[in-house]
This record gives C-alpha cells, structure tokens and sequence, in this order.
C-alpha cells in the first residue's frame, strides 16, 4: 500500500503569491472600471479606480507615475460627476507628488 504524506497548509503565502495576488486584484479593477466607465456607472468608475490607486500605491508608492495617472483618471471622473471641490484636491496631490517625483520642489 501506498503511504500518503500531506503537509499542512502554509499559514501565510509566498512572496510571489502575495504580489501575484495584488496583481490579479489590479487587472480586475482596471477591467471592471473600463466597464463602468463604458456603462456610465460613474460611482461604481470611481469606486474601482479607487481600489485600483489604493493597490498601486501599496506596490508602486505614491510618486509612481502609474499612481499618478490613476489619481488623475479619479479627478476626471470627479469633474464628470460635478464633485468639482474633490476633483481639484485630487488634482492638487497628483500635482504635489509630481513635483516631488521630478524633482520641481
């Protein structure tokens, strides 16, 4: 007969599994808020591209330019649903890390 060893579960996961999981979790975002977009679901847009910021500032930090071009996409899409006062703020911190990024200070 054959004996069957089983390892116990791995409490935690693996460098590359966590990061491949965020990186899942990005590709999902990004599809999901290019559908409401499409759809006009401006809360739900916002909502995704939040998430999607959120993950990137997580892996890339907040001077990514990646970062950035989310947080812009966030600010349009706030002038498009007329929340003009939280447009302009995000658009002021994209602004700020952008400097910070090229080294404008």
């Amino acid at each position: 007969f054959f004996l069957m060893i089983r390892r116990p579960p791995r409490s935690t996961q693996s460098r590359s599994s966590a990061a491949s999981d965020v990186y899942k979790r990005q590709d999902l975002y990004s599809t999901l808020s290019s559908l409401q977009e499409k759809k006009d679901d401006t809360i739900g847009y916002l909502e995704s591209l939040r998430k999607i910021r959120d993950i990137y500032i997580q892996v890339h930090g907040l001077q990514d330019k990646r970062t950035l071009k989310v947080k812009r996409h966030i600010a349009l899409g706030l002038l498009k649903s007329g929340q003009n006062k939280e447009a302009l703020h995000e658009l002021l911190e994209t602004e700020v890390y952008s400097e910070i990024s090229c080294g404008l200070q």
